[in-house]
């Protein structure tokens, strides 16, 4: 590195163009000229002695010594907010920042209990709630975008560290009038394979468990509706268009208010649904996001 040290503002821009995936995505972002942001890259890379992006007609490709520097960026913007959020902690009565990606079929308890409860004692800190796939959250706490990530069956991932974990067995959820909602005994997948079936799309948890368990029980699931909304799928199902696949946690309220109902599933794949509490390995967390994961712990796991 020719320059012993780091122009921080200018970093900030080279994230902002990773995160854009181009130079004009960048200064439209920061508010400025694309050549203006072009030349503020040229002078970082002066001065780091790499070359972080690949030039063409048809735009830029970051190098590997791109790569690195983003993971240094993530790392000093993730200090600098916890630094932010201590201090906060410390001057102004327990405000901050808490950025959660979750598994959307976790949303209804976690609004209803975790967050209702925290918001009691803790009325300043700033909560952003992102709904993810499991894929999406692992994804965001690895690079640190997320703090806390809630995720069904989520991959392993070497920056991630699982902090708790439970079983959530996943069931068959149907209208009150189906019938199967009586049933009192777990269904076989083959007894579904002329219903009307909806399933979240590829990438989600609950999409990639439904081809595991077919492909166990030689069973062709196909689905007729797709969708990326726990929500659509409730919808679906009330509206007798389908049937569909959840744990009973994602459809707590609905069954309390006798407009779904949940049916066990006589699959070892389904039966073995997993949820995670996880976090970014050696990341330290503010004061705040440690309470909160009390709570989750407490109403969730």
């Amino acid at each position: 590195m020719k320059n012993s040290q780091i122009n921080e503002a200018r970093v900030a821009y080279f994230a902002a163009v990773m995160d854009a995936g181009s130079i004009r995505g960048g200064a439209d972002r920061l508010g400025l000229e694309a050549s203006v942001l072009s030349r503020q890259i040229q002078t970082l890379e002066r001065e780091l002695g790499v070359q972080l992006f690949l030039r063409s007609a048809r735009g830029v490709t970051p190098t590997d010594a791109a790569a690195v520097l983003l993971s240094y960026a993530r790392t000093a913007q993730s200090n600098a907010n916890l630094l932010k959020a201590q201090l906060e902690e410390l001057t102004s009565a327990k405000r901050g920042l808490i950025r959660l990606a979750v598994a959307e079929g976790f949303i209804e308890p976690l609004v209803e209990y975790v967050l209702r409860d925290f918001n009691q004692a803790h009325e300043k800190v700033e909560v952003t709630l992102t709904l993810v796939s499991s894929v999406e959250a692992v994804r965001m706490v690895a690079e640190d975008t997320a703090d806390i990530g809630l995720a069904i069956n989520p991959p392993p991932a070497e920056q991630v560290l699982v902090r708790n974990r439970r079983a959530r067995p996943t069931r068959l959820v149907v209208w009150p009038e189906h019938r199967l909602a009586s049933c009192k005994t777990a269904v076989p997948l083959n007894e579904l394979l002329h219903e009307p079936l909806a399933l979240m799309s590829p990438g989600y948890g609950l999409r990639q468990m439904a081809q595991l368990a077919g492909y166990v029980e030689r069973a062709s699931l196909r689905p007729k509706y797709m969708t990326s909304s726990v929500a659509a799928l409730k919808l679906l199902v009330r509206n007798q268009l389908a049937v569909t696949f959840m744990s009973d946690a994602a459809v707590e309220s609905d069954v309390r208010r006798g407009e779904l109902k949940t049916v066990p599933l006589e699959n070892a794949v389904f039966n073995a649904t997993e949820v995670q509490l996880i976090v970014k390995s050696g990341k330290t967390l503010s004061s705040a996001s440690q309470t909160l994961m009390a709570y989750i712990d407490q109403h969730i796991f």
